[in-house]
This record gives C-alpha cells, sequence and structure tokens, in this order.
C-alpha cells in the first residue's frame, strides 16, 4: 500500500513540474535581432531594402509573441508588472539616458547639436511624438534620436504588458473570455485608427500587441511547439512562412510593426491583418529554429544572442555611430550606390556586434566579480559581530 502511494506522489511530480525552457524561442530571439541590426546597418538599394523587410517583417512582433509565450500563472497582476518594470523598464531608462549622453558629447563637441537640442530630442523620445509635440518638442538632433529609436519597441511592449497582465489569466481559463477580449482589443484600436486619435505611449496600439501577447499565451498552453516530430516541423516551417510571403506579398508590406507604430497603408485593417501574419510567421520561424537547434555551434551562437537581446537592441545604434567613426565611413545615398550592398556596411556590421558583444561580456565579467567579493565579505561580517 505503502509504495502504491509512493508512486502515485512520484507520478504527481512529474506531471506537476514545468517544462524546461524552449531553448528554440532563444535561438528566435538570436536572429531575429541579428535580422534587426542587419536592416539598421547595412547600406542596401531601395529595392533590396523593401524586399528584405518584407521577407523579415515580422521579427519586431516575433518578440511579442514570445513575450506571451514565456508567461507563467501564479502571480498577482502588480507582482508581475513589478517585474517586468524591474525587467525592461529600468533597463531602458539607464541605458537610453546613458546613450544620449554618449552620443549627444560627441554631437556637442563638434558642434552639430547644442546641448538644448540634445535634451530636447530625449525628453520628446519619452514622452513619445503626439504626448512630446503638445509641449513644442521635436527631435531636433536628429543623429542622436536614430541611436535609440529602437527604444519604442520597449515602450509600446510595457504599456502592452500592463494590459497583458490584468487579463490573461480569465482569458486563459475561458474560450468566450478569449475571443471577447482579444475581438474588443482589435476593435479598439481599429477604431481610435480609423477616427485618427492620437494618444501617446502607444496606447492605441498597445491592445492589438496584447492581443499578440495572449496568443503566444495561448501556444503555450497548448504545448503548440512541443509535440511537432521533424516532419511536421519541417512541413510547418515551409507552409507556413510560405503563407507569410504570400501575404506579404499581397498586402505589400502592410500587417508589419516598424518604427513605433503599425505600418498604415490600410488603415484600421492594419490590426487584424498584424496579428495574422504575426501568428504565421512567428509559428513557422520558431519552428525553423527547431531545425536549427539540431546544429549545435549555431544553436549554441544564435541562443547566447538570443538571452542578450535586450543589450544588442538598445546599444546596436550608438555602437554604430563610433565604428563608423572609427573606420572613417561614410554611407553613400541609394542612388550612389553602385551594388546592391555597400560592401563596408557589411564590415561596420560585423564590427558593430563585435563591440556590443565586447561589452556584454565586460558587464558580465564586472557584475559576477562584484558579486563575488560581496559573497566572500558575508562571513567576514558575520564573524565580527560574532566577536
Amino acid at each position: 500500500m505503502e509504495e502504491v502511494q509512493t508512486q502515485k506522489v512520484e507520478v504527481q511530480e512529474v506531471v506537476s513540474k514545468p517544462k524546461p525552457r524552449m531553448v528554440e524561442q532563444d535561438i528566435a530571439k538570436g536572429l531575429a535581432i541579428i535580422l534587426v541590426m542587419m536592416l539598421h546597418i547595412l547600406t542596401t538599394k531601395t529595392e533590396l531594402f523593401n524586399i528584405m523587410g518584407g521577407i523579415v517583417g515580422f521579427i519586431m512582433s516575433l518578440f511579442f509573441f514570445l513575450t506571451g509565450y514565456n508567461y507563467k500563472s501564479g502571480k498577482t497582476f502588480k507582482e508581475n508588472v513589478t517585474k517586468r518594470v524591474k525587467q525592461i523598464l529600468i533597463p531602458f531608462l539607464i541605458y537610453t539616458f546613458s546613450i544620449t549622453i554618449i552620443s549627444g558629447i560627441y554631437y556637442v563637441i563638434t558642434g552639430e547639436y547644442t546641448i538644448l537640442e540634445v535634451l530636447e530630442t530625449y525628453a520628446n523620445f519619452l514622452l513619445t511624438r503626439n504626448l512630446g509635440s503638445l509641449f513644442g518638442l521635436t527631435y531636433a538632433a536628429r543623429s542622436v534620436y536614430t541611436t535609440i529609436l529602437v527604444g519604442w519597441f520597449i515602450q509600446m511592449m510595457l504599456v502592452a504588458s500592463i494590459l497583458f497582465y490584468a487579463v490573461v489569466d480569465l482569458c486563459l481559463n475561458n474560450v468566450a473570455s478569449f475571443l471577447s477580449i482579444s475581438i474588443g482589443c482589435i476593435v479598439f484600436t481599429m477604431t481610435l485608427t480609423h477616427f485618427e486619435v492620437k494618444l501617446p505611449f502607444y496606447i492605441v496600439e498597445a491592445p492589438t500587441i496584447c492581443v499578440i501577447f495572449l496568443f503566444g499565451a495561448l501556444f503555450k498552453k497548448y504545448d503548440l511547439f512541443y509535440k511537432s516530430k521533424l516532419l511536421w516541423i519541417i512541413i510547418n516551417s515551409v507552409i507556413g512562412y510560405g503563407l507569410y510571403l504570400i501575404l506579404a506579398a499581397m498586402f505589400q508590406g502592410a500587417g508589419l510593426i516598424m518604427g513605433g507604430g503599425l505600418t498604415s497603408k490600410y488603415g484600421a485593417w492594419e490590426a487584424p491583418l498584424t496579428i495574422l501574419m504575426c501568428i504565421i510567421s512567428s509559428y513557422a520561424f520558431i519552428n525553423f529554429c527547431k531545425l536549427l537547434a539540431k546544429i549545435k555551434p549555431v544553436s549554441f551562437i544564435l541562443s547566447w544572442v538570443g538571452q542578450n537581446s535586450l543589450y544588442y537592441l538598445l546599444l546596436h545604434m550608438v555602437v554604430r555611430q563610433y565604428v563608423v567613426l572609427i573606420v572613417g565611413y561614410k554611407a553613400p545615398s541609394k542612388e550612389e550606390l553602385t551594388h546592391m550592398i555597400e560592401p563596408m556596411s557589411i564590415l561596420v556590421l560585423a564590427l558593430t556586434i563585435v563591440g556590443v558583444t565586447i561589452f556584454i561580456i565586460l558587464r558580465k565579467f564586472i557584475k559576477d566579480k562584484i558579486k563575488e567579493a560581496k559573497d566572500k565579505k558575508k562571513p567576514q561580517e558575520i564573524e565580527g559581530e560574532a566577536q
């Protein structure tokens, strides 16, 4: 009898044990952030840039999908929001302020911008364009703004996360709630977009991003990435990505999240189109990354980059700025290009990735040394108190 009870306890422990983190999502983040840096740094002809944008235009929405996929129930709304603030808002404020100072110093010294123009640009960036314009703020220091431009992604994610944490448990426990809340969020974005209502902090776009989060969480609940065999992984990748490319070609770049908003070619209908293209492309892309996971060197490198994707996102443009200065490279205009891709920009991309990687490694090294010093100090303090 005792043996039977013991076996039951062991079975319950196995059943309740949480699944290990899916390595494919780190690979997906790593590959996606490399594609982001390629789009931002490579100097290409307009035709090639448009093609590249269509082929990999889903990469920012992929991060939103994975945010929902990584949701774990069991915490209160306040705990989830507090964790998210510590996780992304504080690093975002620290790094964007530091980057503004670092890049701003250069442009002030060279006389391209004044200190007030740099500060005005940063204030407008934090308040977002719609609110900043009410105070008469502009992106006066355009080159400085370029180095922190990707921060829109963090701001949009934070606002959408607050809404997501408020409704996710209800949506995952009840199909009717999932459908009604998702439809309500989409209608909210569509209505405000139709009437051209401008709100700060991406409040108009946030409900649509929240729906992407919800679909990510739904995929996690039903283990839609865990059960596939190799053949189905290949089929899912090919069919899913093929369907995405068909939609991208049909709608010619619509349904993508770029530059701090939903692309606006189809107005209010951008919201449902963005969600549809995100779900299809994310499913295909993550299945493709399951194949990459079988190539160990590639898997290791992309996983590491993916785990540090936030630093690559926030730092690559300011590092690029100084790489360009060091190598003496001035990007030609698209009309002056003699090749589809400017060869020198490939070197700039490689050096930028290396520069951010060195920063991440040094940061971790210093952080570990500080922690090690604190750990050594604690026993000494305890001994001193005991004496």
